[in-house]
């Protein structure tokens, strides 16, 4: 993670943002972990185009 961060810094990307399923826990735990923000105030919408 810490080469996949410094990439995005070197490419002036400030931020990167994470989809993580509800249900799992491993990946939840895992983002936590290292320092990732949860963000309450955002929802994810999706729409078919097929």
């Amino acid at each position: 993670m810490q080469a996949v961060l410094k990439e995005l810094n070197r490419i002036d990307i400030a931020k990167a943002h994470l989809f993580v399923e509800t249900d799992n826990d491993a990946g939840l735990a895992f983002w936590r972990a290292i320092g990732a923000e949860h963000r309450t105030d955002l929802t994810v919408f999706s729409l078919r185009a097929r």
